[in-house]
């Protein structure tokens, strides 16, 4: 990276930690999880790669509304690049569990809404998943997602903790749910969710 670009990504790093996520008393528990996240990116020199991240949305005119709907959107799981997701997915779990556990499970609760916001609008099966997020509307920690059964076809809405979700989601862009029945055909080993991570502005 040349001196200028270094210098940007400073600047960049020092606006975002000392102004636009400034922690105080009143902070919410997405600022502290941003902030602290970025300061993890930073420590290990990885802050220029989550720099890209902010600049492509951008270059493509992805619309925005408002500062905290942009980082949400930045940093979504299902925006980050297979080459690099598996490290910044683990950078996520090191920054949650380093957190206070109060303001961790706020942290993953947010996550959780932001996600299933957009799984609505594509669920392939409206109607079961809007259900099924329902009768989980008290599992703080549990990501209702859509799995798909390759016997049958069929759109089948789950629920998987999120860390076992992320723990998965580094190893492959696709995740057998082991031991899952589908409740269409029956079949055994058969239902398979996509790592929301093999979404990229780039795919």
């Amino acid at each position: 990276m040349s001196r200028k670009g270094a210098r940007a990504n400073e600047q960049i790093f020092k606006v975002l930690v000392d102004s636009i996520l400034k922690i105080d008393s009143s902070s919410t528990s997405s600022t502290i999880f941003y902030s602290s996240l970025y300061k993890k990116c930073n420590e290990r020199g990885r802050f220029e790669d989550m720099v890209d991240f902010f600049r492509e949305p951008l270059s493509v005119g992805v619309p925005t509304i408002t500062v905290h709907d942009y980082f949400n959107y930045v940093t979504g799981i299902e925006n980050m690049h297979m080459d690099v997701s598996g490290y910044f997915l683990g950078l996520i779990d090191e920054t949650l569990e380093e957190l206070d556990p109060k303001v961790s499970d706020l942290a993953i609760y947010q996550i959780k809404l932001e996600y299933e916001r957009k799984m609505r609008d594509t669920a392939k099966n409206p109607n079961s998943y809007e259900k099924l997020r329902f009768e989980c509307r008290n599992m703080h920690d549990a990501i209702v997602t859509e799995s798909y059964c390759e016997k049958c076809h069929y759109y089948i809405p789950v629920a998987i903790k999120y860390h076992e979700y992320t723990k998965l989601a580094k190893k492959a862009s696709t995740i057998v749910l082991g031991n899952n029945r589908c409740p269409n055909c029956r079949a055994v080993d058969s239902l398979i969710i996509q790592s929301a991570v093999q979404y990229s502005f780039r795919s």
